[in-house]
């Protein structure tokens, strides 16, 4: 998680680059952010004993897979997000890879607190956000590793794999791929030259260069999804996610994903609210409750009435509720991870440790020195990294489409042909290959029956051929629903096929 240019805000100030809106959503992404704060306690339809999250846990839905594959925008979204699933995948023994994308170096107001003690101080420059030529670490984003190092140990994994991405990269690189400028060179930031963090724009991305472009991204995204073990879980945040960067993860992970040949079921998590409301920062309705004051950042309020900060934090700190995702763009279904007590409940939550090791995030650590401890917090005064620490993770589902081609297929092989009745079955030979026959027309009238093979693609396509006429080739498609099967012969065969389980 990082900001983005807006008033001490981590939410975008437009929707994320590559989707398209209706009229009905655009009028709903338009309204301010307190007109939609409210959330109920219990997801929609949902019902539970006091005490217990029987009856409206989808836990068996959710840690079905093989093993599970982390791929998080920033430092500090691979805890906030999915600490409880990854936890509740190495606890059933199964292997959890954790990478992520950026080094989390352009959250200018955070910088600012870590480098002085306070959001009034001097601005980083780019060697300040991300220098890593020297040994030490002496960089905002060397502490980003460093945090995110810290609560996996807490939560008992390995480190994250870092791809080291500029902050705010990621949606530069998607709108970047869909120009066409897929070798553009993407540049980290640099905000040495900007007298306060909410007047200068062109801080963020205005650094040095880097060798990473879009097509690299998509590169290595590709490797990580390929080099996948069979029956791995993927999740990554949401294609409508509010942060540019966390979008463009998700796009990029469901574009890439879509074009394997056995794509892999995915997850998206929401952590920015999509909606580009009006108000300096959109967080402060999401999750919720609402907070109780947004900006909240105040300094002179602060210092002058002790517990100013810590109380405005523990407002949103309630890990008795379970987590939803917000109601301002259609996500997809909600399923809901259930924690274990020892994850969320009491001071010890081992979730919350974690959350608390973000540091640079919250406003409790600097540099060198301590900060003034009526200021302790003030990053994150509006409590909303504590507030993903809650009894459940909300995510939604994607599994790869019901494609399987075995089994006997029948239906109509195109009057227009002359074929009639058609009948095609089939049985996989190998992961993407198949074999079995074709008959056509009519049984009392000679029906002809010829050995197909073929190979089963991506987004659930077949490609079949009749060893006994060559060049015929039938490119189909398989329903949504995995119930339909329609195609179209090319070369020798003319004519078409409409078939059905």
């Amino acid at each position: 998680m990082t900001a983005q240019i807006v008033t001490r805000s981590r939410s975008t100030a437009a929707g994320p680059a590559g989707i398209l809106f209706t009229g009905a959503l655009l009028a709903l992404t338009s309204a301010p952010c307190e007109a939609q704060a409210g959330h109920a306690e219990l997801p929609a339809g949902a019902t539970a004993a006091p005490g217990s999250d029987d009856g409206w846990c989808d836990n068996e839905a959710l840690t079905a897979y093989a093993g599970l594959l982390v791929l998080a925008p920033h430092p500090d979204d691979e805890t906030i997000a999915f600490a409880g699933l990854t936890t509740a995948y190495m606890r059933a023994g199964k292997p959890v890879d954790v990478v992520v994308a950026t080094d989390g170096d352009a959250y200018c107001d955070a910088c600012r607190f870590w480098k002085s003690g306070s959001v009034r101080g001097a601005t980083c420059s780019a060697a300040e956000l991300s220098n890593f030529a020297t040994a030490e670490t002496d960089s905002f984003a060397e502490v980003r590793h460093r945090e995110s190092a810290a609560a996996a140990a807490i939560l008992g994994r390995q480190p994250p794999r870092f791809l080291g991405y500029p902050d705010t990269g990621l949606g530069a690189a998607w709108r970047n791929s869909r120009t066409g400028r897929l070798d553009a060179r993407l540049r980290r930031s640099d905000f040495s030259a900007c007298p306060d963090c909410e007047s200068c724009p062109a801080g963020y991305a205005g650094g040095p260069e880097t060798a990473l472009t879009a097509r690299t991204l998509a590169d290595t995204l590709s490797g990580l999804l390929a080099g996948a073990r069979p029956g791995t879980l993927v999740v990554t945040t949401h294609p409508l996610d509010g942060h540019g960067d966390h979008a463009a993860l998700g796009n990029f992970i469901k574009t890439l994903n879509d074009s394997l040949a056995q794509p892999l079921p995915l997850a998206f998590a929401v952590i920015h609210a999509h909606t580009p409301k009006a108000t300096p920062h959109c967080d402060c309705w999401y999750p919720a409750p609402q907070a109780l004051a947004c900006p909240c950042a105040d300094e002179t309020r602060a210092s002058a009435e002790p517990g100013y900060v810590a109380a405005l934090r523990a407002y949103r700190l309630r890990p008795e509720s379970p987590a939803a995702l917000p109601d301002d763009a259609p996500y997809g279904r909600e399923r809901r991870l259930c924690l274990s007590d020892d994850l969320y409940r009491g001071e010890g939550a081992t979730k919350l440790a974690a959350v608390r090791s973000y540091g640079s995030q919250l406003g409790t650590t600097r540099r060198v020195g301590s900060h003034a401890p009526a200021l302790d917090g003030l990053v994150d005064c509006n409590g909303y990294l504590l507030s993903f620490v809650r009894r459940t993770e909300a995510f939604v589902l994607a599994e790869p489409m019901a494609c399987e081609p075995a089994g006997t297929w029948e239906g109509d092989g195109g009057d227009d042909a002359g074929i009639g009745p058609a009948r095609l079955g089939l049985a996989r030979t190998g992961e993407r290959t198949v074999a079995g026959y074709l008959a056509t027309g009519e049984a009392a009238a000679g029906e002809r029956q010829e050995a197909v093979t073929g190979e089963v693609g991506a987004r659930c396509t077949l490609t079949l051929r009749t060893p006994g006429r060559p060049g015929a080739l039938l490119r189909a498609a398989i329903s949504r629903d995995g119930k339909s099967l329609v195609g179209a012969w090319e070369g020798a065969a003319p004519g078409f096929l409409v078939l059905h389980r």
